[in-house]
């Protein structure tokens, strides 16, 4: 459903030839470039729109990076603790066969 300013906007936009608001892109910006017959606006508009997609689909990328490095430097650290853990019992049984032997 559209929204009483947007029909105004597609109206005046039929009736003048003109798009009624040059910033407008995404779907409003094809509707009124369409309505307008205004090439120009309608390639903005799907240009604003696929920059959009690509800086979110950069910004997913990123972050998919980020969060496997967060999980390889938590397991950097749960594998230097287990070690220190092994080292400790390594060391134990080293002493009791000192002991015992």
């Amino acid at each position: 459903m559209i929204g009483d300013g947007k029909a105004e906007e597609a109206a005046k936009s039929l009736k003048t030839r003109k798009v009624s608001k040059p910033n407008s892109s995404g779907l409003p910006g094809l509707i009124l470039g369409q309505l307008s017959s205004d090439i120009e606006h309608i390639r903005a508009s799907v240009k604003n729109r696929t920059e959009a997609l690509e800086l979110d689909a950069d910004e997913e990328f990123r972050n998919t990076i980020i969060n496997n490095l967060d999980q390889v430097d938590e397991l950097q650290q749960e594998a230097a603790r287990l070690q220190h853990k092994a080292l400790k019992i390594y060391k134990k049984v080293v002493l009791k066969d000192i002991d015992c032997g």
